[in-house]
């Protein structure tokens, strides 16, 4: 995992783009859904069906790591599998309500999706008052 961040970061992921522009491919189409030009960000949004179906069980495998080994607070694990799982479906659409209970958690979630976005989250980036939620 830490091979791939560290590549989604520096922007030598194997997108269609890196992947013309290193000769390895003719061009940069997805090859999932043909869009023209194959970006990190439309690696992680494709809404063909072979990256949909790719994409589901790593959400299943996320929250079971998140409840099971990581022993995070339900409302979070809750928060964080249904909002990416919108930003997959829709990332310019409306985020989803945050049920949460806890006026803390709502706050640190909110915080979360419009200050820093979910790429930035799947990047390893996540704000202060969420992991301070975790904590307590």
């Amino acid at each position: 995992m830490q091979k791939s961040i560290s590549k989604w970061l520096s922007g030598d992921a194997a997108t269609g783009i890196v992947m013309k522009r290193r000769k390895q491919r003719l061009h940069a189409h997805c090859p999932c859904c043909g869009e023209d030009d194959e970006h990190l960000l439309h690696v992680l949004i494709c809404s063909a069906d072979a990256a949909v179906d790719f994409r589901q069980p790593l959400l299943t495998d996320l929250n079971n790591w998140l409840i099971d080994d990581e022993d995070t607070h339900p409302d979070i694990a809750d928060y964080l599998l249904t909002s990416l799982t919108s930003w997959f479906e829709d990332p310019f659409g409306t985020e989803p309500v945050i049920l949460s209970t806890i006026p803390s958690i709502r706050q640190a979630a909110s915080q979360q999706s419009q200050e820093i976005g979910w790429y930035a989250f799947l990047c390893g980036f996540i704000v202060e008052p969420l992991v301070t939620c975790q904590q307590t």
